[in-house]
């Protein structure tokens, strides 16, 4: 059976009356659906009424308006909202932005607006160099995309694409205390968007060197597409099968029938074991090339950041439900910075 995720979380606001036990039934209802409880609280109470608030995380959206419309249908029960968590959390957006300087006097405004502002712009046009060292440009990187390849959704144009490129931001700064901002395009010509990346290079790190190396490739996210393979596939695969299975958010075949079968299995997705994704990676990479003043990226780099995500799992900890490290760990970014700056 398919798993339920926090990334299908839902918080049911439910009303009963008290001698009806609503919180039993509320509780039956959600387990007998399959889903998972993970908080339940009283927000209200009265002498004749009670009201609750229950989140569980379901496995899809249909599922989640199963597990409603089942405690909908309860005689004792009245359904009052329905909140996605996940919706709720992206009200507003996920980034925002915070001066780094304090500016509560007219001193403050002085040194760091006009006119001692412009001091720094006329150190920056006669040694170009120093905007690394006088802007925010030595930490920052842009986080491009035309929206053609959104996780494993497919083309669904730039704006669709900002949620995406806004959590990239966000596990940069988490993970490699990298400020990066999303640049969604309005187009997908490749020679607009090399030119594009080209001509706000003066803000990021990187002076707009990677972008030819962009021109005539594909960025994408995701192996393939969801329900390619079978549990027959993987049933007919050799003894001690791998199976790497990164389409997102919905893998090739459901993990659980996969682990069935093969010996080690991995996903993308942050809710089942052994999540290879892209996070594990990209944050110590733009760490590294950051620190170094390097914009290179060499085969010879990528095998070392492999070997330093890999190095992270000793052989007391590598069993077939960890094989790599968690992208909590707080030794991958140190490790695969390092070996960046070792090949750069």
């Amino acid at each position: 059976m398919a798993h339920t995720s926090p990334g299908y979380g839902i918080t049911i606001r439910v009303e009963g009356k008290p001698e009806f036990q609503p919180v039993a039934e509320i509780t039956t209802i959600i387990s007998r659906e399959g889903a998972t409880i993970t908080a339940l609280d009283v927000a209200e109470s009265q002498l004749e009424n009670v009201v609750i608030d229950v989140t569980c995380d379901a496995i899809d959206v249909s599922h989640a308006e199963k597990i409603t419309a089942a405690l909908s249908a309860s005689p004792i029960l009245k359904v009052r909202k329905v909140s996605d968590r996940t919706f709720l959390l992206h009200l507003g957006g996920k980034l925002e932005v915070q001066s780094k300087v304090p500016l509560k006097t007219r001193d403050d405004l002085s040194r760091a607006y006009t006119p001692g502002v412009a001091r720094i712009c006329q150190a920056i046009a006669k040694d170009p160099s120093d905007a690394r060292r006088l802007t925010i440009k030595r930490n920052t990187v842009a986080v491009v995309t035309d929206g053609s390849a959104v996780l494993g959704l497919g083309n669904l144009g730039p704006a669709a694409a900002l949620p995406v490129m806004e959590g990239k931001a966000a596990l940069f700064k988490r993970f490699a205390d990298v400020d990066a901002w999303p640049v969604c395009l309005d187009t997908q010509n490749v020679d607009e968007i090399v030119r594009a990346v080209q001509l706000i290079a003066p803000v990021y790190g990187f002076d707009g060197s990677l972008s030819e190396a962009m021109k005539g490739a594909d960025i994408f996210i995701g192996v393939s597409a969801p329900n390619v393979l079978t549990e027959k596939d993987i049933e007919s695969m050799a003894k001690g099968s791998i199976v790497f299975a990164l389409a997102n958010p919905d893998p090739e075949i459901d993990p659980a029938l996969a682990r069935k079968h093969a010996a080690v299995v991995a996903t993308g997705r942050s809710d089942h074991p052994n999540q290879i994704n892209n996070v594990l990676a990209f944050p110590g990479i733009f760490r590294g090339l950051l620190d170094a003043g390097a914009s290179k990226i060499t085969d010879e780099l990528l095998v070392a950041c492999a070997d330093a995500i890999a190095s992270c799992v000793s052989d007391s900890q590598l069993n077939a439900s960890f094989i790599v490290p968690s992208v909590f760990d707080v030794n991958v970014v140190s490790s695969v910075a390092a070996a960046v700056k070792r090949c750069s």
